[in-house]
């Protein structure tokens, strides 16, 4: 992720929903980044991880602020999951699907980034040649993984846009997908 499309995004964010550009928290060092990768055992391509997660950690939860007010998209629930509650996540994806093995196949290249608070999430993949691809995740579908962006800059791209626009990101929009430049085609 371009030092640009960082500035981008945070600009979006802070015009669109100052209540959750107030939320989100600090990044993290690099090195702690890659520590807490490290020990969930995260491995391949973590290059967006880390510059995701030393941007920001995350947005702070609380009982008292809804979460309309610190969905990361418009007209979505997704929160930006802090990288000790994504590790949890993943730890949690990964013992339920233990029973399972083709679904732990399926799901072992997914970093889960953002949650619906349901069965939904956004992750990363981290497969080594992935581009980063972007996919939804939801285990109550009979296809558990469908990519979402090409790439994991076309996603930052999108969540510029659709902050920029008050509009739905491109992959909940029905029968579009994102180009190269983020935009529905």
């Amino acid at each position: 992720m371009s030092q640009r499309l960082i500035i981008e995004l945070e600009a979006a964010i802070a015009a669109k929903n100052p209540a959750l550009a107030q939320r989100l928290q600090p990044g993290l060092p690099d090195d702690a980044v890659k520590q807490y990768l490290s020990e969930a055992q995260v491995t391949g391509e973590v290059d967006a991880l880390i510059a995701l997660y030393t941007w920001k950690n995350g947005t702070v939860a609380d009982e008292s602020t809804l979460l309309t007010e610190t969905a990361f998209f418009p007209d979505e629930l997704y929160q930006f999951l802090p990288i000790q509650t994504a590790i949890s996540q993943l730890k949690d994806m990964h013992s339920g699907a233990t029973f399972h093995p083709k679904l732990a196949q399926e799901i072992a290249r997914y970093f889960p980034m953002f949650w619906d608070n349901s069965t939904g999430f956004i992750a990363v993949d981290v497969t080594n040649g992935s581009n980063n691809r972007v996919v939804l995740l939801d285990f109550e579908e009979a296809e558990r993984a469908r990519e979402a962006f090409s790439s994991f800059d076309d996603f930052i791209r999108d969540a510029i846009r659709a902050n920029v626009e008050d509009d739905r990101l491109a992959c909940f929009q029905p029968g579009e997908h994102p180009g190269e430049d983020g935009r529905p085609h």
